[in-house]
């Protein structure tokens, strides 16, 4: 009898159709804080993602399934046994963080967030002018399933989609132009043009820098220079999207809090928490910060 052991959240609507599927089979369900190094080596099917250091390259393991697009952790020679199968979930989170990344920019170009905290304060001001997206040249840097399906929602709205990838194509539908990395220097000098050209007033204040450094972004480590970097935060809102996000607000004393705010975003990331379970979480721990005066 095959061991199954599952450490993704599940409700028992789905570990009726799990263990249906897997008739025969002996289902173990833990979590990704709870599983032991005994579970993790009596399993021939991981589904999840365990501590690599538990699994010392088992010979009985034959499938890992992540629940993570990122592989990086298990993908170090004796981590994984020659024979194990791995895969990922690479697609699985496109729709519900695109969406997120869409809302988010609304909320940008009309000012949302501002007028939330005027809400708060029951201040009735008025923040300037706000822009259509339909008058937006959108730049996504990364066309993988997340930026592409972000660039098809804002091409429906009637915005200019550039898209920039690391490997040439044909360029897909609701991208109106495709250009490789090498291009961002010359894409950067027609933003900053059409920004003179159409004088919008009351660009978005601009965002502190969060640094996202991801296990998996190694080859797209020196996508962009810090030049660019700054020249696009005073050209126009950013987001940066990845598999985990650091937030750098102090020193090196910060890293509890700051791992904490990771964890959060990880777990919306994989698709264990909604957007609005997110922001509350966020909306708590930086109150706490704030209150301990960090």
């Amino acid at each position: 009898m095959k061991t199954i052991l599952s450490v993704i959240p599940m409700n028992d609507e789905q570990r009726a159709r799990l263990e249906s599927a897997a008739a025969g089979c002996r289902v173990i369900y833990s979590t990704e804080k709870t599983v032991t190094e005994r579970d993790v080596q009596s399993a021939e099917i991981i589904l999840g993602n365990v501590p690599a250091e538990f699994i010392h390259g088992s010979e009985r393991l034959s499938l890992l399934q992540l629940a993570s697009a990122g592989t990086d952790q298990y993908t170090p020679a004796g981590v994984l046994a020659p024979t194990t199968v791995l895969t990922n979930a690479t697609g699985a989170y496109s729709k519900a963080v695109s969406e997120h990344m869409f809302a988010v920019m609304f909320s940008l170009i009309k000012k949302l967030h501002l007028y939330r905290d005027d809400q708060r304060e029951r201040v009735w001001g008025d923040r300037g002018t706000v822009e259509s997206i339909t008058d937006m040249t959108v730049l996504v840097v990364g066309l993988g399933d997340i930026g592409l399906a972000f660039a098809r929602m804002c091409s429906a709205l009637g915005a200019y989609v550039i898209g920039v990838k690391r490997r040439g194509g044909e360029c897909p539908d609701g991208v109106h132009e495709l250009h490789l990395t090498q291009e961002l220097d010359e894409l950067r000098s027609r933003l900053a043009q059409e920004q003179e050209e159409t004088e919008k007033a009351d660009i978005q204040a601009e965002i502190d820098e969060i640094e996202a450094r991801l296990a998996d972004m190694e080859a797209n480590e020196w996508l962009a220079s810090p030049e660019g970097i700054a020249a696009y935060k005073r050209l126009a809102p950013y987001m940066t999207l990845g598999s985990a996000v650091s937030f750098l607000y102090g020193g090196s004393d910060q890293a509890s809090a700051t791992q904490e705010l990771s964890n959060l975003l990880n777990r919306f990331i994989e698709g264990q928490m909604t957007a609005q379970q997110l922001v509350k979480e966020l909306d708590k721990k930086i109150a706490m910060i704030y209150l301990e005066g960090n």
